[in-house]
């Protein structure tokens, strides 16, 4: 009942906000390349020109291991606000390229505030009047502590849903 709600909410804020273009995917992220997090993302995409669009969306990940006999989890928490530039080569397939600026909260043992610039490649297929199937790489260097520089890289797949 919940996922609906959400879903009804999210669909009537689209249409309030003229909304053109929202993003749900699934994928891994290897933060640090010292663990792999299952990522869940969703965005808001707007076109800003025929071949260009504007990005604002989330990432949540998890990860576990065994600490003392329990499962803990840590989670990293992705902000994303970029620009995507398309390379339309038919109708069906359309490569692309993005960079924008991601803050990333680390909630492990300690919790961590990185931010710094990203840069995406990845291509869609349109597989549906509604909707496109993409598959997406993003690198990252993100600033903050404890190491001060951060690089760390995003695998995902996912529906683009048109409105």
């Amino acid at each position: 009942m919940r996922k609906r709600l959400c879903v009804l909410i999210l669909l009537a804020g689209a249409g309030m906000l003229h909304a053109q273009m929202f993003s749900a995917g699934i994928g891994t992220s290897f933060f640090q390349y010292e663990r792999t997090f299952l990522d869940l993302e969703g965005a808001y995409h707007q076109k800003v020109a025929d071949t260009m669009e504007m990005v604002v969306g989330a990432h949540v990940a998890i990860a576990t291991e065994e600490r003392g006999g329990q499962v803990a989890a840590d989670f990293l928490i992705a902000g994303e606000l970029g620009l995507e530039f398309l390379f339309p080569t038919s109708p069906v397939f359309v490569p692309y390229f993005g960079a924008g600026l991601s803050p990333q909260f680390s909630l492990a043992e300690e919790t961590s505030f990185f931010l710094g610039p990203y840069g995406e490649a990845g291509f869609r297929l349109n597989v549906h009047p509604y909707m496109d199937w993409f598959l997406e790489l993003q690198q990252e260097l993100t600033i903050g502590p404890p190491r001060w520089i951060n690089n760390s890289t995003r695998l995902s797949t996912g529906i683009l849903f048109h409105f």
